[in-house]
């Protein structure tokens, strides 16, 4: 059996494109520990989006950053359903604002930052 090689990235930050902030604080948070890999940080102009994209897939975990504007992304279901496939769920959500999951992901436990800053997060 062939086994695929593992993935250079502990944690791809998914997030929808004015939840920013929250990634950057994420990756920012995270990045002295963790090998993370980020659209706003790691997709430079020239390179290809969908082999970048596919090597952000391949991370360990997926760090989805939840608000009402990550489930209005086409992009970031992509990138949760991402996450959700395989043997094992390589997903954690994280709630930065109140949102409805919807009825798959109602019960999954996740970090729950509703109501804080930035500054306090």
């Amino acid at each position: 059996m062939v086994r695929a090689a593992p993935s250079q990235y502990d944690f791809f930050v998914s997030y929808a494109g004015l939840d920013l902030k929250w990634a950057q604080w994420v990756v920012w948070e995270l990045n002295d520990r963790y090998r993370c890999v980020a659209q706003f940080k790691d997709f430079a102009p020239g390179m290809s989006f969908v082999r970048k994209m596919r090597e952000a897939a391949e991370a360990q975990c997926t760090l989805a950053l939840f608000s009402p504007r990550y489930f209005r992304s086409e992009y970031c279901q992509q990138e949760l359903d991402a996450a959700l496939t395989g043997k094992e769920s390589r997903l954690l959500p994280v709630r930065i604002e109140k949102c409805d999951p919807g009825k798959f992901l109602e019960n999954r436990v996740s970090i729950d930052l509703v109501g804080k800053s930035i500054d306090e997060g």
